[in-house]
Formats: structure tokens, sequence, C-alpha cells
């Protein structure tokens, strides 16, 4: 199940660890999506917000679950990983849970822890915290502390691990706790799985992953520890036989029971890895042959397209020299179209020269022939305004001559009288007594 949050960089941790260690819890309370139900028997995925950042916690099912045999578990998660491997979606980081209450590390256990390394590789258990959890259960914190350092140092148990570069953590139970394991969890360079290179790049079966083999030689371990159980028990049964031990026959047949059961269950399993590496080989088989008809056809297909890419050369070709020996003859008679336009253009622009020459000559001619008109009509002009000129000059000479005249006549008439009233003046003085006035001619003076 994917829950859908906002865009954002993606910080994919995966959770994992025996069934019982608080997976579902962790997950459920970091996240807080309370819809995260314990015990998952298919990986889920539940993301959320926080600092910046899409948080996806991956629950996972553990190896030792009751409900599904390991090869299912492992065959759960191996699609899961591969998945995300191929959507180039890699884990920030794995949280590996471990209950800090077990007072020791059961078989189970340490085949689930085996398999998680193989599982991880060495490059990527640097972004592997190994986790305790149930602090809280703890009702004496040095035993605790003391069964952490026992798993720490232990190299079959914990101590391998941290030397290859994975981390020691606590888990409180609280949000706050979870979500300071992933706030170291965040920055760190997000890692490959060797089990995601070996199936998607490698293109190995189940069973041929390192985790796979570890499986698969835990099976064969089994087997044989089974058959030797039932081999002494069966001994141990025919002494009681006898020895006439009823009870004891029935206890050690019920132990047999379970030893048989527990041996068909492995030998179950162990033929499930098989069968899922059949069917792995016969799936690859046939992608195989798929792929083979398929380049096969891609090659009919590359062939065809090849002949059809040729023929369509040649009838390119074929096309381009048509249209080449057209567009010659077209040149040709655009050629011999502008030759003769430009041998016409000539002719009419040597008949327009001419023309033009006998118009400009025409044009002089009349020119001249204007101007000796307008030079005779102006000297013809000229002659007639100086005799028009002399005449008016002669007219004003006569009107000056006349007007002088006049002024002239005018001037002695005025004189005159002035004279004669000058007399007349001088005679009355005489007759008064003594004044004398003498008229010149310009002028008069008087005596006394």
């Amino acid at each position: 199940m994917e829950t859908s949050v906002p865009p954002g960089k993606e910080v994919l941790i995966a959770v994992m660890g025996v069934t019982g260690a608080g997976k579902s819890y962790f997950v459920r309370e970091v996240s807080g999506h309370q819809e995260v139900k314990k015990g998952t028997s298919q990986v889920e995925s539940y993301s959320f917000q926080h600092a910046g950042s899409t948080i996806t916690l991956v629950d996972t099912p553990g190896f030792n679950d009751t409900t599904r045999t390991d090869t299912e578990v492992l065959a759960e998660i191996c699609q899961w990983t591969s998945k995300t491997y191929k959507e180039e979606r890699l884990l920030s980081g794995i949280i590996y849970l471990h209950r800090i209450t077990d007072v020791r590390m059961d078989s189970s256990a340490v085949k689930n822890l085996r398999t998680f390394q193989k599982l991880c590789g060495r490059s990527a258990l640097r972004n592997v915290f190994l986790t305790t959890t149930q602090w809280s259960k703890v009702t004496d914190q040095a035993e605790g502390e003391m069964r952490e350092r026992d798993l720490c140092g232990e190299r079959n148990f914990w101590g391998i691990l941290l030397e290859k570069g994975a981390t020691l953590q606590r888990f409180h139970g609280t949000r706050e706790s979870g979500l300071k394991l992933i706030d170291q969890l965040v920055p760190k360079q997000p890692e490959a799985l060797d089990i995601q290179d070996q199936i998607v790049t490698q293109k190995r079966t189940i069973i041929e992953t390192d985790a796979g083999q570890c499986i698969n030689e835990d099976l064969i371990e089994q087997e044989k520890r089974y058959r030797e159980e039932i081999e002494s028990l069966e001994r141990e049964r025919q002494a009681a036989v006898d020895e006439k031990d009823d009870q004891m026959k029935e206890l050690i047949a019920e132990e047999q029971a379970k030893a048989q059961e527990k041996l068909e269950k492995a030998a179950a399993e162990k033929r499930r890895l098989a069968e899922m590496h059949a069917e792995e080989m016969r799936k690859r088989d046939i992608e195989k042959q798929r792929e083979e008809e398929r380049r096969k056809e891609e090659q009919r297909e590359a062939q065809a397209k090849l002949e059809k890419a040729e023929a369509e050369k040649r009838r390119k070709e074929e096309q381009h020299a048509e249209e080449l020996r057209k567009q010659q003859e077209r040149e040709e008679r655009r050629i011999k179209a502008e030759q003769e336009r430009a041998a016409a253009e000539a002719n009419r622009l040597a008949a327009l020269h001419a023309a033009q020459i006998r118009e400009q000559q025409e044009r002089e001619a009349r020119a001249r022939r204007e101007a000796q008109e307008k030079a005779a009509a102006e000297a013809r002009r000229l002659e007639e305004l100086h005799a028009a000129q002399i005449r008016e000059q002669q007219e004003r000479d006569a009107r000056l001559r006349i007007e002088e005249q006049e002024k002239a006549a005018a001037e002695a008439r005025r004189l005159e009288a002035i004279h004669r009233e000058n007399l007349e003046r001088s005679r009355r003085n005489r007759d008064r007594g003594g004044i004398g006035i003498r008229i010149g001619p310009i002028g008069f003076k008087i005596r006394f």
C-alpha cells in the first residue's frame, strides 16, 4: 500500500527484523498512519512529511513468520526491492529492530540476521541501524545494557555487522525517538542492496542470490538435522519396543512425528525454492525465447526497412535524376527565353535610344527656334520700349518746359502784382511823409 503525499525529496527507509520485534509499531508510531497493522505479511510502505522531506517507511515481514516460509518472505522482499531499484528509488537506510528483552538470540534470529546480511551486502551496511526496542520492559537497566553489549560483542550476532559499518541505536517507543533515527538517515547517500544488483542487474534467480543461497543452505542443514533426529528417535523407539515400554514408545513416536513434520516442512520449502528457481528459469527461457523472437522480428523488420529504404533510395535517385533532367530543360528554356528577352530588350533600348536622340534633336531645334524668336521679340520689345521711353522723356521734357514757363509767367505776374502793390504803397507813403520803398528784381528795400 502506497500513501499519497505532496511531492518532495523522498527518503526511503526499510524497517526489518524478526517477527514481534516491533516493526509495525515503529512504522505506525513514527509515520502517524494508524492503519498500520501488526504482523504484516507483505511489504507495505507509508509516507509522511518531515523536515521538508517525504519520508517513506517500509514495513517488511520477518523471515521467521509463522504463516509464511522464509522463501516466500524473501520472494516478497525481492519483488519489492527489484521494483524500487528499477524505479531508481534506493534505500537511504535500514532500521533493523531487535527486542532487548530477548535473553538470548535464538537460531531463527541468527538465521534472520545472516540472511539480512546477505540481502544487504557490505556497501549498504553503512546505512544500517541495528536498533534495540522495548527498553520500557527492561526492569534492570544494567541487565539491558549488558544484553546490548553481548549483542555487539558476539561476531555471530551484531559484532560482524558493526565491524562492517552498521551503527548501534536504540528506539524508546516514542515518535520523537524514531524521528531522531530518521534524522540521522536523511543525509546519507542512498545505496543499492546486493539483492537488488543480483536480481535486476545480474539477472540471478532467488536461489542464486546470496540471500537465497543462505536460506537454501539452512534448509539443507535442517533436512540433515531432522533426518538424523528421526533416525536417532527411531533407534530409541526400537529400544523401547524391545523393552516393551509402551509409554516411552508413544512419547518417542510423538517426537518422531514432530521431527517428521519439520523435515517435511523444510523439504517442502526447499522444493518450493527449487520450484521458484525452475519457474524463474522457465520464465527466463521464455523471455529469452521471446527476446530471440523479438530480435529476429526486429532483424526482419530491419531488413524490410533496409530493403524499403534502398528501394526508396533508388526511387528518390531516379526521381532526383528526372528532376535534374527536367530542371536542366527548364534551365535551358529559361536561358533561351532570357537571351531572347535580352535581345528584344536590346533592340527596344536601341530603338528607344534612337527615338530619344531624334526627340532630343527636335527639342534642341525647337529650342533654338524658340530662342531666336524670343531674342527677336525681345529685341523688338526693347526697341519699342526704348522708343516709348524716348517719347515719354520727350513728353516729360515738354511738360517740364511748359510747367517752367507757366511757373515763370506766374512768378512774373506775382512780382508784377507785388510791384504794383509796392508802388501803390510807396505812393501812399510819400503822400504821408517820407518813407520810400525800392523794389528790386528779387526783393525790396525800405529807406528812411
